[in-house]
C-alpha cells in the first residue's frame, strides 16, 4: 500500500514539474479550478458576518503551486447577492452590476488529495 501511495505521489510531482518549477506559481486554466474556487467562495460566505450571500463577479487571476499538495491562489472580485443566508432554494443573483459594490478577495486553497479532509483556506478581503 505504501508503495502505491509513493508511486502515485511521485507521478503527481513529476507531472507537475513538467508544467512549471516545483514550488513555483504557475497560471491555471480557469476552466479547471472549479472545485477549489467554489470551495473558497463557500468558505467565504460561511465565515463572513454578512447577512447576505456573496458571489463571484469576476475571476481576476488563478494560479497554482505544487508543494506538499496543491495550493491554488485566486484573486476574485466578489459582489453581494439579494439572497439572505440560511434561506434555501433561493435564486441568488448578484445585484445589478451598476449598483453592486464589489470587493476583492485573495484566497489560498491548499488541497491534499491523499488525505481525506477538507482543503485549508486562507482569505484576505479588501473593502469588505
Amino acid at each position: 500500500m505504501i508503495l502505491w501511495v509513493t508511486l502515485f505521489l511521485h507521478g503527481i510531482v513529476c507531472a507537475e514539474a513538467v508544467n512549471g518549477l516545483l514550488g513555483g506559481l504557475v497560471d491555471v486554466d480557469r476552466n479547471r479550478v472549479g472545485d477549489a474556487l467554489n470551495y473558497a467562495i463557500m468558505y467565504h460566505n460561511r465565515e463572513s458576518n454578512d447577512t447576505n450571500i456573496s458571489s463571484m463577479a469576476e475571476l481576476v487571476s488563478a494560479k497554482k503551486q505544487v508543494v506538499s499538495g496543491i495550493v491554488f491562489h485566486f484573486t476574485v472580485k466578489m459582489a453581494k447577492t439579494s439572497c439572505r443566508k440560511r434561506i434555501s432554494n433561493e435564486q441568488c443573483d448578484a445585484q445589478d452590476p451598476a449598483e453592486a459594490q464589489t470587493y476583492e478577495c485573495k484566497f489560498k486553497v491548499w488541497e491534499h488529495p491523499w488525505i481525506n479532509r477538507e482543503p485549508e483556506v486562507q482569505q484576505v478581503c479588501e473593502n469588505h
